[in-house]
């Protein structure tokens, strides 16, 4: 398995805090160095800004080297946060999770899960429904290649982020996607260079969720700050 973290080579704080407090569990990643809108090239049909492009192109190349090594990708953002108790709901988690998926996303913010609820397959895993967020993901080739013919579209019916074109590939029940029943991976507070404002910490637990009873439930929402 390759293990990176997506950096702009002049966002040195960031990576430094990701790295500091990056779990001993896992094998340190390798730096993929995040190409800058700049040096990338949005289409004709385009409607968002160059920063959100790059975004794209950027996760684009990640995916486009998972299918070619034909090996799995762990892959991160450099504003990943961890959980304190990340050893302990990792090992939880990849003992139970299927072993046919096509990506495991590790923050998957459930975006309209009242009207499309994340289905729970085990204690701790649930099967994302509609799920945006692209910083912490474990991709196979299989699902690289699924991705990438989403994204390669010649045009979005969304205007400004692959997350969004993303999110409805999960709404395809041949498109296979685990999630943590309640994520340990978090977005750190920080200057986001894509919405060029300052975020706060962000866990996204808090959400509605179709149980293994086949019922509604709400979310406990592990992390969050009041």
């Amino acid at each position: 398995m390759n293990i990176y973290v997506l950096n702009l080579k002049t966002s040195h704080e960031r990576l430094d805090a990701f790295l500091a407090g990056f779990p001993s569990i896992l094998e340190k990643p390798s730096v993929w160095e995040a190409k800058p809108p700049e040096a990338c090239t949005m289409p004709d049909w385009w409607q968002g800004t160059p920063a959100f492009w790059s975004h794209t192109e950027n996760f684009c190349d990640v995916l486009t080297f998972t299918v070619d090594q034909n090996e799995n990708t762990l892959f991160f953002e450099d504003d990943c946060i961890f959980a304190q108790d990340f050893e302990a709901r990792w090992r939880t988690f990849t003992q139970e999770v299927p072993k046919d998926a096509d990506v495991w996303n590790l923050c998957t913010y459930h975006i309209c899960s009242a009207s499309c609820p994340p289905i729970q397959v085990t204690p701790n895993v649930l099967r994302a429904t509609l799920g945006f967020n692209t910083n912490a993901m474990l991709i196979t080739p299989t699902g690289a290649s699924k991705i990438l013919e989403q994204l390669r579209r010649p045009s979005w019916s969304c205007k400004h982020i692959c997350e969004q074109q993303l999110g409805y590939l999960y709404r395809d029940p041949k498109f296979i996607a685990y999630a943590p029943m309640q994520n340990f991976i978090g977005q750190r507070a920080c200057y986001s260079e894509l919405c060029k404002r300052d975020r706060e910490e962000r866990w996204y637990n808090r959400f509605i969720y179709r149980g293994q009873d086949g019922q509604r439930h709400r979310s406990e929402g592990l992390y969050e700050k009041e």
